[in-house]
């Protein structure tokens, strides 16, 4: 029977054998987008080093970095509360309105320690990788009064495993020279063995190469959680945990594939086509402007010692003629030129699988109010698949890991996460957008009906609390500036009653014939 070290071992290397098959391609991507994020070969790598020589046309940095900003201003806006917390499908109905008042407010629990964590920061550095195509975040937990603590894991040092059904379970990671003054800080408990603790003592620069894995273990349900030194194969640190730290997410993937694929990597073969245009084109302007020459060796002129440059007299043999120079240039055979038509198209191209530019260029014809809104409705039902998505392997997962730490912590006041009790929502643009739609067919359709029948009789077709609350639902009015549907009840009521009093005070026609 296999040890279940030896497991973890075999599995690692599995894992980061099959990520190191995406390392060629993912590196192409790199060069191409985000030059200065190839964190491969790290170890070989100095500091400072420059990274993006051989980029001649920035298109794909601009386009990846607008795309990078749509997605932190689109998914996981600063300031906006982009998940909600709601009542579960089994709460009972005449249970409900009372409970999504209860969720909002833990709601607000849980923004307000995710708005004072350093979230965005590690968010955007996740987002990146997304771009590439797949994006990774470690939640940990932290003190009572930061509970999240965030950090953004580059691809090449995280090597994910999927389950039976396309998700992702299993995560491992790679740490390379790590300061063994850190250990205990980032792993309160380590066991250090003795080999290490002495050779620690003997270096206060020592550092160790580790292994983490949080493992999935499908008879439990539970993670395990270890740390394993790399050279001694000892375990660090184990903890068996119902949550997982790991939060990997991706937009696009193939279905045999662990890693994804983003929108870097479908514009990359465009990219490499624009970016040898302009490095062929910048070739042919050196050689234009600083053309190679032949010369004649006749022991006056030495073509191995002149210098071209200005203010220089150039000795010559006497038999040397304007129609036999002892120095001609060398005949061009080729002189590429693209017209600015084919750049465009090949830029507005990359636009289009970022998904950014959607109105076209500002110098462009003006354009009206209503295409306007028709090609941003297009560019939001573009990016369906790949919300769609990150809505599950994002959004999902990093809501319920941080109920998971505040209901640890005693800092959240309910129980399950879309489970009986609790359900999540998710606001995206395109999620408000779709309930903005649907709030406007209301308000089209009572003002339809209000032109037919008139106001008072308008009403009569609708359940007017019911109304109000799912309008204000949709257009995203906060529920604690709304009046409970009892509450509309009771004050329609007392209007209908005021409304009788008033009428009764009225004076009465007089019935009957006409009196002498």
């Amino acid at each position: 029977m296999i040890d279940k070290l030896e497991e973890h071992l075999r599995r690692f290397a599995f894992a980061k054998a099959q990520a190191l098959q995406h390392k060629a391609h993912i590196e192409q991507i790199y060069a191409m987008f985000m030059p200065n994020r190839d964190d491969y070969d790290s170890k070989n790598q100095s500091p400072g080093g420059i990274h993006n020589i051989k980029l001649y046309d920035t298109t794909g940095v601009i386009a990846a970095r607008t795309h990078i900003a749509q997605l932190h201003v689109g998914l996981t806006p600063i300031g906006k509360k982009w998940s909600q917390l709601e009542a579960g499908t089994d709460v009972p109905e005449v249970e409900k309105e009372n409970a999504n008042r209860l969720a909002q407010s833990a709601t607000d629990v849980m923004f307000k320690y995710l708005e004072q964590s350093n979230f965005h920061l590690a968010m955007n550095e996740a987002y990146h990788d997304l771009t590439i195509g797949t994006g990774a975040l470690v939640l940990n937990e932290g003190p009572d009064d930061n509970p999240f603590l965030f950090s953004a894991v580059p691809i090449p040092f995280f090597f994910p495993e999927e389950g039976p059904h396309g998700t992702i379970e299993t995560v491992w990671r790679e740490f390379l020279s790590i300061p063994f003054r850190n250990i205990l800080r980032m792993w309160p408990g380590a066991k250090i063995p003795e080999v290490i603790a002495q050779a620690a003592k003997e270096d206060v620069d020592f550092k160790l190469d580790l292994i983490e894995g949080s493992v999935f273990d499908v008879e439990t349900n539970l993670f395990e959680y270890v740390v394993i030194h790399e050279g001694t194969k000892e375990v660090f640190y184990k903890e068996i945990t119902p949550s997982s730290q790991w939060i990997v997410f991706r937009g696009f993937k193939r279905a045999n594939e662990v890693y994804g694929r983003g929108p870097a990597d479908q514009a990359l073969p465009t990219m490499q086509t624009l970016n040898q245009i302009f490095e062929d084109e910048l070739r042919a302007a050196a050689f234009k402007s600083m053309p190679i020459f032949m010369g004649v060796s006749d022991g006056v002129f030495n073509p191995w010692t002149v210098v071209l440059q200005p203010n220089t007299i150039i000795p010559v043999s006497p038999g040397s003629t304007p129609q036999n120079p002892p120095l001609f240039p060398v005949p061009s055979s080729g002189d590429p030129k693209f017209s600015q038509i084919e750049v465009q198209d090949l830029r507005q191209q990359i636009n289009k699988l970022f998904f950014t530019d959607p109105l076209g260029p500002v110098e462009s014809p003006v354009k009206s109010a209503t295409e306007m809104m028709i090609r941003n409705q297009e560019s939001l039902e573009a990016k369906v698949p790949f919300i769609g998505r990150l809505q599950v392997e994002l959004l999902e997962k990093l809501t319920q890991r941080m109920v998971y730490i505040l209901r640890k912590k005693g800092l959240f006041p309910l129980v399950k996460v879309d489970g009986k009790e609790l359900a999540v929502s998710y606001k995206t643009p395109l999620i408000e957008s779709q309930n903005l739609a649907e709030a406007n067919k209301i308000i089209q359709f009572t003002q339809t009906l209000q032109s037919i029948v008139g106001p008072e009789m308008s009403l009569m077709a609708f359940d007017l609390p019911d109304l109000i609350t799912t309008l204000a639902e949709k257009m995203e009015v906060p529920l604690d500036v709304v009046k409970t549907n009892m509450e509309i009840q009771e004050a329609i009521a007392a209007m209908q009653e005021q409304a009788a009093q008033q009428q009764a005070q009225l004076p009465q026609a007089p019935t009957g014939g006409l009196q002498q």
